[in-house]
């Protein structure tokens, strides 16, 4: 063979191996997968940002990829909690070892390629059911007599959540793993012990959430005052009678030349009032705010009591027998601290239809109203700073409050915050079960299951229609969830909010008329001082 044969045999033998391998090779790459750079799908189905979670909470997840899914990780503040490697992708998350506040959930999904995406889930827990501080004075022994104080939480059916007995100066935290409801019912009980008999007073508060309290406790300080002052007088004026009064609303009243006057602060303001004895008398209402009272002796000229009063006469609703209105006055500008009582009127008879106040112009920075009136079925009760146009009217309403069936039922609806109703024990008018409620055409609250701590003391019994129920109004509170905000941020609790220069309305209707005034009880207003044993 010719040399340039071979030659162009083996140029055309190794050309085709050359393309023989260039296809082979292409081959070989069409064939080789593509790299998978798809994060895989993750939803969290039932856990909400900003979710506030308490006790056991099922987590559940709805993870795709169209590779698989290699591991679900489910972490909390960081920390691995649990993996899951398998569908469904779901868990119990238990909240219980986690302190109450702010925590991070995060769930990390990686798919078998080792793509992974992530979610992060800010929460709040709350399983704390209710906390709350007990005042240091709020339980007292002494001279054969004492309380004892406790709380119990209940479900909306009535059946005990948990009870514990509190002690002065605690702060108290409630817990109950389990219990998965939002709301609750809060009783707070006092327990007054005297040798053998006890007299428990109860307060039932409905659909509480989660979260602070403030328990019923006495807030009021003992007054205190500094001595008397001497009054001795000169200049009076004939047929006249002198009201004086001094800060913190001690007054004496006198139509002679000399008087004493309990003072709160030495040197102090009084103010001094001058009003004719009898009807048709030439004397002319006046006042004067006199300075520098001291305790001991003090000479007094009554004829600088000369400013001329301004008399004001709101109207009075006419089928109202009984009406009282006290005008306060205030030194300092919305400081309520020390108060004056400048003025007080009564109507006495149906045929009336105002009252006759006077007020002593700009003498006082601020000004506030208590009201107080009643007839045979309703007593109210209101304070206004709004004294220029003083409503006198009753709040309107309509319903029943009646018990059945285990139940306080109530059909209560109307210009108010909310309800109240209470249960006398038969033999002992200082025992006392009171329920607070919504207002609303159809409310129900199951009377709950007296805890075992509390059974050994005579425990009102439940099981009859109320004689009464009151209806409320205050400041600060819209509506019953507002009223419950407002507990939560005061020190005592609702007794905060019958403070001097505070408007409130609060209406006693009376289910049992009987003789004369209404059969009222004050336990139904929401304060812890008013029973015998609440506070000493």
């Amino acid at each position: 063979m010719k040399f340039s044969s071979f030659f162009s045999s083996a140029l055309r033998t190794s050309a085709l191996a050359v393309a023989l391998s260039s296809v082979l090779w292409l081959t070989s790459c069409d064939d080789d997968p593509e790299p998978d750079k798809v994060l895989p799908e993750l939803t969290v189905t039932n856990l909400a940002d900003n979710a506030t979670v308490w006790d056991v909470v099922s987590v559940a997840l709805d993870v795709k990829d169209d590779r698989g899914i290699d591991k679900v990780e489910l972490f909390v503040d960081g920390s691995l909690v649990t993996t899951l490697i398998a569908s469904p992708y779901s868990t119990d998350w238990d909240t219980n070892s986690l302190t109450d506040g702010s925590h991070v959930v995060k769930v990390v999904a990686t798919d078998k390629s080792g793509n992974f995406v992530e979610k992060e889930i800010p929460v709040t827990v709350k399983n704390v059911l209710v906390s709350f501080k007990v005042p240091a004075n709020h339980l007292w022994s002494g001279s054969g007599e004492s309380t004892r104080g406790f709380v119990f939480l209940s479900d909306n059916e009535g059946k005990l959540i948990k009870a514990v007995e509190i002690q002065n100066g605690q702060n108290v935290e409630i817990k109950a793993p389990g219990f998965k409801g939002e709301t609750f019912y809060l009783t707070q009980a006092i327990v007054g012990i005297e040798g053998a008999s006890n007299f428990p007073s109860l307060w039932t508060f409905a659909q509480v959430e989660r979260g602070k309290w403030t328990i019923l406790s006495d807030g009021e300080e003992d007054e205190v005052t500094v001595g008397q002052a001497n009054l001795t007088f000169t200049n009076v004026t004939a047929n006249a009678a002198y009201l004086l009064n001094g800060p913190g609303s001690y007054e004496t009243y006198t139509e002679g030349s000399a008087a004493t006057l309990t003072l709160k602060k030495s040197p102090a303001t009084i103010y001094a009032a001058r009003y004719p004895v009898m009807e048709g008398s030439l004397v002319t209402p006046a006042y004067r705010l006199i300075q520098n009272v001291v305790t001991g002796n003090n000479t007094i000229s009554l004829s600088q009591v000369n400013i001329p009063l301004t008399k004001i006469t709101p109207a009075a609703p006419a089928n109202i027998p009984n009406v009282h209105v006290e005008l306060m006055g205030s030194l300092v500008a919305n400081d309520y601290t020390d108060v004056y009582e400048v003025s007080s009127a009564y109507k006495l008879n149906s045929t009336d239809n105002f009252v006759t106040l006077y007020k002593p112009g700009t003498a006082f920075a601020s000004y506030y109203a208590d009201i107080d009136m009643y007839d045979e079925k309703f007593e109210l009760s209101r304070s206004t700073r709004n004294i220029d146009q003083l409503n006198l009217a009753l709040p309107q309403y309509q319903g029943d409050v009646t018990f059945s069936n285990g139940k306080v039922n109530s059909s209560v609806t109307g210009s108010f915050d909310f309800i109240s109703t209470s249960f006398e024990h038969p033999q002992n008018d200082d025992s006392e079960w009171s329920f607070i409620f919504p207002a609303g055409a159809n409310v129900s609250l199951v009377v709950p299951v007296v805890p075992d701590i509390l059974k050994s003391f005579d425990i009102p019994a439940v099981n009859a229609n109320p004689d009464h129920f009151w209806l409320y109004d205050f400041e600060g509170a819209d509506g019953y969830t507002g009223f419950k905000n407002a507990i939560r941020n005061t020190t005592y609790g609702p007794d905060e909010l019958y403070q001097n220069g505070k408007e409130y309305t609060e209406m006693f209707v009376s289910r049992a008329v009987t003789q004369g005034r209404t059969k009222q009880n004050a336990a139904g207003r929401l304060t812890s001082s008013d029973r015998k044993f609440a506070q000493r």
